[in-house]
């Protein structure tokens, strides 16, 4: 299995262990079950602090990805749906 990077923590790990979200129309989308949508995309650990750290990143998602990204914690939290406060 490839491995790849969690874009908040810097963990290297298995990639179907990892969250994946792409970039759609600048706006981070999350890729449910991995199918590669088209677009740039990253990998993110599937616990509560690195989505809460994911939303904290914006400005360096920008940097990682190569393409300007809007993030939203709505459409995040809907989309992931582990974020609660």
């Amino acid at each position: 299995m490839p491995i790849r990077t969690c874009m908040v923590t810097r963990k290297k790990v298995e990639q179907n262990k990892l969250f994946r979200f792409t970039v759609v129309a600048e706006e981070l989308q999350f890729d449910p079950l991995g199918l590669r949508r088209p677009g740039r995309g990253g990998y993110v650990c599937p616990t509560v602090e690195a989505i809460r750290g994911l939303l904290k990143l914006e400005k360096k998602l920008s940097h990682f990805l190569r393409t300007p990204v809007r993030v939203s914690s709505e459409t995040i939290e809907a989309q992931v749906g582990v974020i609660s406060d």
